[in-house]
């Protein structure tokens, strides 16, 4: 199985990625896919611009595979990895203050923060990732720690709920907004 692990940064992807175990779950990096497909570097928000078009096109076109071992799931781990042509989509979501607190602590500039802060309480990638048609799952991080974040992960994989149907049944962060002012 082809497996979107994505999410706003800092809700803890690579870090319940890198607790599964390895001899059932190859993970793999949207950095790395996206190595070669990058087509600019933007300044004020300190990170590269994947051409995403090209590089759905050369996976659909099967110049680029996606790299598996033979293990049973293929896991790929990025906050664009929805994007990608795969069997099931899990968003890890976060409340925004521990969401600001992991940013800062990465160093981002207020800007970056905020813009994050704002995706992650409006849902944006989860409502990305429900147009493609792959079944879609939420996980809340915020109680969570890694190792139960990774548990919740490959009990969607081994055994998968009823996907998320729609906007309506999103996490919803929005009312923290209001905080901000």
């Amino acid at each position: 199985m082809l497996v979107s692990l994505s999410g706003t940064p800092g809700t803890g992807k690579s870090t319940a990625a890198a607790l599964l175990d390895p001899e059932v779950y190859e993970t793999i990096h949207m950095n790395k896919l996206s190595e070669n497909h990058i087509q600019g570097f933007d300044g004020a928000r300190g990170s590269a611009e994947v051409d995403m078009e090209t590089l759905l096109e050369v996976i659909g076109e099967g110049k680029l595979k996606i790299p598996g071992n033979g293990k049973k799931h293929v896991i790929i781990v990025g906050h664009l990895s929805h994007h990608l042509p795969v069997d099931l989509i899990i968003v890890l979501r976060i409340s925004t203050k521990p969401l600001e607190q992991r940013l800062r602590l990465r160093g981002y500039s207020q800007e970056k923060i905020r813009e994050n802060m704002e995706a992650e309480a409006l849902s944006v990638i989860t409502i990305e990732a429900l147009n493609p048609g792959s079944p879609v799952y939420e996980i809340d991080t915020t109680q969570l720690t890694p190792p139960e974040v990774a548990s919740h992960i490959q009990q969607i994989i081994s055994s998968p709920p009823e996907p998320l149907t729609g906007s309506g049944d999103i996490i919803n962060f929005t009312g923290e907004i209001m905080e901000w002012y």
